[in-house]
């Protein structure tokens, strides 16, 4: 976005979302109140799902995320990117899929 890269990093511990400045190649900076995560922006926010099975609602900013919203939505380990079509939200974890209807 602009000149922003953002992305959930990590492999063993911690994880972080991180935003890097693509003409500096600079960490602009990093959050670690996710575990690693995938991600898609909508509406100027980022609908995240880490694979803990938290879905949370978040704005980048300058020197960080705002999470505005967090919750526990699967159990088991999720790495499927969410999808978003029209106003439902697809997640899926390694044993259910779930159909949110954010309208």
């Amino acid at each position: 976005m602009g000149d922003v890269v953002y992305g959930s990093s990590g492999d063993f511990g911690l994880a972080f979302f991180t935003a890097v400045n693509v003409k500096n190649v600079q960490v602009a900076w990093q959050e670690r109140a996710l575990a690693r995560a995938s991600f898609l922006y909508a509406d100027n926010k980022f609908v995240i799902f880490d694979e803990d099975g938290a879905l949370a609602l978040a704005s980048p900013g300058q020197s960080g995320l705002q999470i505005h919203a967090r919750t526990s939505v699967m159990k088991n380990l999720a790495w499927t990117v969410p999808t978003l079509a029209g106003t439902k939200l697809y997640l899926r974890d390694r044993r259910t899929i779930v159909a949110l209807d954010l309208g």
